[in-house]
């Protein structure tokens, strides 16, 4: 999969040429104030986009307001003033000037970010969207890697990204970690936030409540779906529980057929239960009034005298 700003390389020849080099200034990063590099550079619901496209970050397209979000925050890199939390933080930096650069790093992980946010667990009553994806091992959170791949940035301009954005007030991050054996600890991926207040500078909420409400009803109906799925495999195992009882219940009903008469269960597969016990007992009466006989014989004489009584 091809990561967003591989096609936004700069070209060689260009950086060579003296009147490019003159204009150079900074890290060398490949920054182009004029044409800076975004993940998505235009809507994928445009005309030019077909029906299967896929994003600047190689997935299939989503609901339309995630890429208007996009298209706002280019705005924001030419007019940083649509964000005055930001534009404050900009004009008050010390130990870098207000540069292009800084406000192409933001723009750009912004919008990784808000690619990236679950918007069925959205959290209405603290304000915020966690940024990952559900699992079976629980909810998984990216790591530093993670961003750098998706939004093209290296290391420190990701780091400095981070440290504008939180200040600004617009995402959060807490560290995690787990004990290890030996009182050690090994650090996970940073849990990381998005406040509301993000998409209410960019007047977006509303498209946000709208999406996050759509996703939710699409989790339920999927959830809703498989509990009718399961109902239905319990209601089919119930079934084929039952019939099966009444089938070994059939298959072991005794007949007087099955054995000689010279068997106790030849008599008894044609009596009920309550009359079992009866015979027996007439059976042993006989056996002890007339010693050792002819069980047959025996048999014969408790069950007609049985019946003739019944």
């Amino acid at each position: 999969m091809a990561y967003p700003f591989e096609s936004f390389d700069v070209n060689p020849e260009q950086i060579k040429s003296p009147k490019r080099e003159a204009k150079r200034t900074g890290n060398r990063c490949g920054h182009e104030p004029t044409a800076p590099r975004f993940a998505i550079k235009e809507h994928p619901y445009q005309k030019t986009w077909s029906t299967d496209s896929l994003d600047g970050f190689g997935h299939h397209r989503k609901s339309a307001w995630f890429y208007d979000v996009a298209a706002r925050l280019q705005e924001v890199y030419s007019y940083p003033r649509m964000l005055p939390a930001l534009g404050i933080i900009y004009r008050d930096l010390k130990s870098r000037q207000h540069r292009s650069e800084a406000r192409e790093a933001d723009c750009a992980l912004m919008m990784a970010i808000t690619h990236h946010i679950e918007l069925a667990s959205v959290n209405w009553q603290e304000g915020f969207c966690r940024v990952g994806r559900p699992s079976k091992e629980g909810f998984v959170y990216y790591d530093s890697k993670y961003w750098m791949q998706k939004t093209g940035l290296t290391l420190s301009r990701l780091k400095r990204s981070f440290k504008r954005l939180e200040k600004a007030g617009f995402i959060r991050r807490e560290r995690r970690w787990v004990e290890r054996s030996g009182g050690r600890f090994k650090g996970l991926a940073t849990m990381l936030l998005v406040t509301h207040a993000f998409y209410s500078a960019l007047g977006l909420l509303d498209g946000l409540k709208d999406a996050a409400h759509f996703a939710y009803q699409r989790l339920k109906q999927e959830a809703d779906k498989l509990q009718t799925q399961v109902g239905r495999m319990l209601t089919c195992a119930v079934t084929k529980a039952k019939e099966y009882t009444v089938k070994r219940k059939q298959k072991s009903a005794a007949r007087s057929e099955d054995y000689p008469p010279t068997s106790p269960k030849h008599w008894e597969a044609k009596l009920s239960e309550p009359q079992i016990l009866e015979f027996r007992h007439r059976y042993l009466s006989l056996l002890l009034e007339r010693g050792s006989g002819d069980p047959e014989s025996l048999y014969r004489e408790a069950y007609k005298s049985l019946i003739m009584q019944a």
